[in-house]
């Protein structure tokens, strides 16, 4: 088992995930040649986990040659856009408030999302701490796309600025109109 290098890696997404064999291929980073019994499992864990779309990953060795990758999803609820090195790129947020790139997602869908205002990001290593009371904003955003999708639709802005304060929220549509809703 030594000698026999990895022939089959094979990636299982949970239901709804949309990360595929070439985002592995880029993530992983393995070693030409490499055999199961020297693949450090947790270490190829950890890297994994680094890509903030996963919630979860689980490595499994299947002897001779085949290693089965099994990985959970975070959902994007908005976008924000990050300027890193002099560059603005949009990441996404998901209902937790973890800030990531995204990959894969279908350009369409990203641009139903709306965007994030009012909030500071705080960095944590290389990427970013997760953004506060995200779970009272996702609320409102699934609140307003499953019971009133005629408004989500024109939905632009979701401002956090008075909700630490005020416990409200401020939505901003695509006409320039504004709501403001209570965080209760």
């Amino acid at each position: 088992a030594k000698r026999v290098p990895i022939k089959h890696i094979e990636l299982r997404t949970a239901d709804g995930g949309v990360l595929d064999d070439a985002w592995l291929a880029r993530t992983r980073a393995l070693s030409k040649g490499i055999s199961l019994v020297e693949l450090e499992l947790e270490k190829l864990r950890q890297k994994l986990l680094a890509d903030g779309q996963l919630v979860s990953a689980s490595l499994t060795r299947v002897f001779p040659d085949k290693l089965i990758v099994q990985v959970a999803e975070r959902s994007p609820v908005a976008r924000i856009k990050v300027a890193t090195e002099g560059v603005a790129q949009t990441m996404l947020v998901a209902r937790d408030g973890v800030v990531y790139q995204g990959f894969n997602y279908e350009p369409a869908m990203l641009e139903t999302l709306p965007w994030l205002a009012g909030f500071s990001l705080k960095p944590d290593g290389a990427g970013f701490k997760p953004i506060p009371e995200m779970d009272v904003v996702a609320e409102l955003l699934a609140r307003g796309q499953y019971e009133a999708p005629h408004l989500y639709r024109d939905w632009r802005v979701v401002s956090l600025d008075r909700l630490a304060l005020d416990r409200e929220l401020e939505v901003t549509t695509r006409t320039g109109a504004c709501a403001v809703f209570t965080a209760k």
